[in-house]
């Protein structure tokens, strides 16, 4: 970038990256309801142990209709390195699309702040300690599966930056599990890459800008300022996993998505494949776009985070591919 350079004083180095995205006991034991709250259109926060650990996720339902639906649809929404679930809830607007469309969300939260998404050199605590976010993601779907209005043949996982190589690892190890994913400002660590084997195929729409100062676009060295933070494979490597692994035709460009804010500095183009089962492999290539939400907030100052771009409402864009791609057969 040209930008000035921006200092960050080494003991808050980790509070950065945090804001950057912020955008024992019986393994599976049932979750307890901390806050409870049963009135239509409203969060909860659910607990349950999973490895030793307390762990939590948020839960928001759509207001009640007549007639309702017997089961809705499950997206998961994945919060970055250094986020929490009520921020990527704000960061996404998930839950206001969720009460438009009659879905449900659940915002689970990681180890502190973070996601172990089986990249090597990440220096959080649950890449670190190699906690067990595969079957804490497991547990969440087992538990809302309990939930009488929870369609499990529905779930579509979300995520940004470290969030999305989670939702990408999820993918790849429980592929029968999930209908979807959508990806932002991350996709596959290059460990990943190699080894991801899908059982069934998946759906998967990505966003990735080119001007990302995070995760590049071209794949190498993820960087928080001067620090590193594992790698990345290149955008185009990674498609080439999923167009592989989900048994895809040949991709090909879409229509050019318009320009509609020419002061975002930002353009977007689409190349999308057919794959196998009805799924699709879409991915947004945001020229000039950053670490950043498409359609959201400029949540850092672009010196720092990149731009976001404005042509593309990535949630609304997720939402209306999963609902044309995504549904498991019995």
């Amino acid at each position: 970038m040209n930008e000035p350079q921006v200092r960050v004083p080494a003991l808050c180095a980790g509070a950065l990256a945090f804001a950057l995205l912020a955008c024992g006991r019986g393994r599976g034991e049932a979750p307890r309801r901390e806050v409870a709250s049963a009135s239509p259109g409203a969060d909860e926060t659910r607990a349950l142990t999973w490895g030793g650990r307390a762990r939590h996720f948020r839960v928001h339902r759509p207001p009640a209709r007549s007639p309702s639906p017997a089961r809705r649809p499950l997206v998961l929404s994945l919060h970055g390195g250094g986020g929490r679930a009520e921020g990527v809830s704000a960061q996404t607007g998930f839950s206001a699309l969720a009460d438009r469309e009659g879905f449900v969300v659940a915002y689970p939260d990681g180890v502190d702040r973070g996601w172990n998404d089986g990249r090597a050199g990440v220096p959080s605590t649950a890449a670190k300690e190699n906690v067990d976010d595969v079957g804490f993601l497991d547990a969440v779907l087992d538990a809302l599966g309990r939930d009488p209005d929870v369609d499990l043949r529905r779930v579509y996982v979300t995520g940004i930056s470290n969030g999305a190589f989670m939702a990408s690892r999820y993918a790849c190890e429980r592929s029968a599990r999930v209908a979807g994913i959508g990806l932002v400002a991350g996709s596959l660590g290059p460990e990943l890459a190699a080894t991801c084997r899908l059982a069934r195929p998946v759906a998967v729409i990505a966003f990735l800008g080119t001007a990302d100062p995070l995760v590049p676009y071209e794949g190498g060295v993820v960087h928080l300022g001067p620090f590193e933070r594992g790698l990345t494979a290149s955008a185009r490597d990674a498609m080439h996993v999923f167009y592989t692994q989900s048994r895809c035709g040949e991709p090909r460009a879409l229509p050019a998505v318009p320009d509609v804010d020419p002061g975002d500095g930002s353009t977007a183009r689409v190349e999308a494949a057919a794959c196998a089962e009805d799924t699709s492999v879409q991915l947004y290539t945001l020229e000039g776009g950053g670490h950043t939400w498409p359609g959201g907030k400029q949540y850092l100052p672009a010196r720092v985070v990149g731009r976001v771009n404005r042509d593309v409402d990535a949630t609304a864009t997720m939402w209306a591919f999963f609902q044309e791609h995504g549904r498991r057969g019995p």
